[in-house]
């Protein structure tokens, strides 16, 4: 059974409150594989997760649940890629791959919509983002375009996908949706009913979800700042949350 909507909120406050403590502090990242990428990343999520977490907070106030389900989503990705960050050699370089390879398939389509003259005006962007992807190819990784494996990269986290799958159906238009607004109606004309007032059924699981991947984004962040200055405090936490605070690589891959 997952915790209660108001013990997971209250996680959550102590978690925002831990991470706000740092405000306006200098943070003094660790250098990995020659470059400070990899810790930048991972504090730049974490700090994105905590700002989720905020807005969850709020919708949650106003029972607005499954309109929060794509927050917490983005904090799943955050958690989990931030982690990935935090104990994978050249993570950093890999990233960067897979950012400058969505950025020729975006700068490409835009310069088309833009029309010929300004496709060809584009053509020099396009040729140096082009360049960046030639000279990062040797980073090229599955972990780094797909999160299904990123998620099987990282020890014990193989059940976070099906959760994940969980919180992808209601943080997408679709049938999938259709779920939460209408139900069964076995006496009716049509079989089914329309809610008037739809009440999310996977409300405490939600909130369940997110002091976890807010932790996790919290603490790769912390592992790759030099003192570790929130380690003991972060630990606390995930005890009291029953959790592991522990990021490790792993081998088991997810199946596809």
């Amino acid at each position: 059974m997952p915790p209660s909507i108001e013990l997971s909120s209250e996680f959550l406050r102590k978690l925002v409150a831990l991470w706000k403590d740092a405000a306006g502090e200098n943070r003094e990242v660790q250098v990995l594989d020659g470059s400070p990428t990899r810790a930048v990343s991972a504090l730049a999520h974490a700090d994105h997760a905590v700002a989720l977490t905020e807005a969850v907070l709020l919708l949650a106030e106003h029972a607005m649940l499954v309109q929060a389900v794509p927050l917490v989503r983005l904090t799943v990705e955050c958690g989990v890629t931030a982690a990935w960050w935090s104990v994978t050699p050249r993570s950093g370089e890999a990233a960067n791959h897979e950012a400058a390879r969505l950025r020729l398939a975006m700068v490409t389509d835009m310069a088309k919509l833009a029309g010929p003259v300004a496709a060809a005006d584009a053509q020099e962007s396009i040729a140096d983002v082009r360049k960046m992807v030639a000279e990062l190819k040797d980073d090229e990784s599955l972990e780094a375009g797909k999160f299904i494996d990123r998620v099987g990269s990282l020890a014990g986290a193989n059940w976070v996908y099906a959760y994940y799958r969980l919180l992808s159906a209601f943080s997408h238009a679709g049938a999938l949706l259709l779920d939460h607004y209408v139900e069964l109606a076995p006496n009716t004309r049509l079989g089914w009913a329309y809610k008037t007032d739809p009440v999310f059924e996977h409300a405490e699981t939600l909130l369940a979800l997110q002091p976890i991947a807010l932790l996790l984004a919290m603490k790769a962040s912390d592992d790759l700042t030099v003192g570790h200055p929130r380690r003991v405090r972060l630990n606390e936490i995930a005890t009291r949350m029953g959790t592991e605070a522990v990021i490790r690589r792993g081998d088991t891959p997810i199946p596809g």
